[in-house]
């Protein structure tokens, strides 16, 4: 209970805390502005993208950075081969850093702060270190967000460029560099029994078949669902890794139903302020997008950094949201009266 407070229900109440203050308070400078939030993701970033570039052609710096031998470094080894880590300590929450430190690069490039060579440049890179990763759901996401990120709201000349420049390129990266052993890995994204005979989908299957009645309504309660082995090996938690499904097993329909509802509000103002800053609307429902795909298959309102992010995300366009509509509220008003 106190791990599931501690990751879950610590974060709602600061997240809500400040949304009181910004709502009383019609103010939002005390909160970063999101250019210096993501200055900040775009340093982290860069350095962990430059030691999993190192770590591709060494991966013994892997020993220098976690002050571990490679063999007690359990989550970068599969069958097939290592996993691109960065400085991450994870490969899944590495790669789910490099979608955002791209979210994060297209954010600037809209606003006219990053070169087309920068950008598209880093983009190839985040692809190469993402299927590194051999994680497939980071790649799914990187797709879905690249999907969005080109298709809303997008000029056709800047379209018809991506596709003659980086499929070229991405064409050339993957003929010739072996990448036998990760393709075997990758390819299974699109095979059906990938998802159903994982182990994963099963632990759902059997939390929910598990459940009694009147849990439906309320859930098992905090700390029904945990991502940490340590935590599941000695206790009753269960390793749902899926943050919808972890949700619904604790806190039952009431719960998912506030969580849908924040998702749905979250994409209303990302729409609502993408038509008066479109650099910025893009950037929180790319986000956004990013995290409910990484959400699918990883406790993602327990991983930090991103859960931390999300909440921050959603208190700075709540209070933004508020203050502009105020403000066009109180210009109608008085438009109206000088008439």
């Amino acid at each position: 209970m106190f791990e599931g407070f501690r990751h879950e229900v610590l974060f709602v109440l600061l997240a809500f805390s400040l949304l009181v203050y910004g709502l009383s308070r019609e103010r939002s400078d005390f909160l970063p502005s999101l250019d210096i939030v993501g200055k900040t993701i775009l340093i982290n970033g860069f350095f962990s993208a430059l030691f999993g570039i190192w770590q591709y052609f060494d991966i013994s710096i892997l020993e220098t950075l976690y002050r571990s031998p490679l063999e007690e470094i359990g989550s970068i080894r599969l069958a097939i081969g290592y996993r691109l880590a960065g400085t991450m300590f994870n490969p899944i929450n590495f790669a789910t850093f490099l979608v955002l430190f791209f979210l994060v690069i297209n954010y600037f490039h809209e606003r006219r702060k990053v070169s087309f060579i920068v950008y598209y440049f880093s983009l190839i890179l985040v692809t190469g270190l993402v299927v590194g990763s051999l994680s497939r759901l980071a790649l799914m996401s990187l797709f879905t967000v690249l999907s969005f990120i080109y298709f809303y709201k997008i000029s056709v000349l800047r379209l018809l460029f991506f596709l003659s420049l980086i499929f070229p390129l991405m064409f050339y990266f993957f003929y010739n560099l072996d990448l036998e052993t990760i393709m075997s890995r990758l390819e299974t994204i699109f095979v059906l029994s990938t998802y159903t005979e994982n182990a994963r989908f099963e632990h759902w299957i059997y939390a929910i078949s598990n459940l009694e009645p009147y849990q439906y309504l309320w859930g098992k309660g905090i700390g029904a669902s945990s991502p940490d082995y340590s935590v599941t090996s000695v206790t009753s938690a269960l390793p749902i890794e899926n943050a919808f499904v972890s949700i619904f097993l604790q806190y039952g329909v009431f719960g998912i139903t506030i969580l849908l509802s924040v998702v749905l509000r979250y994409i209303y103002i990302g729409c609502y302020l993408s038509k008066i800053d479109l650099a910025k609307g893009k950037f929180i429902l790319g986000f956004l997008l990013l995290f409910i795909v990484m959400s699918l298959g990883n406790d993602f309102l327990r991983n930090s950094p991103f859960v931390l992010y999300f909440w921050f995300f959603y208190v700075y366009v709540e209070v933004n949201y508020s203050i502009i509509f105020n403000r066009q509220r109180l210009l109608k008003n008085s438009t109206s009266v000088a008439r």
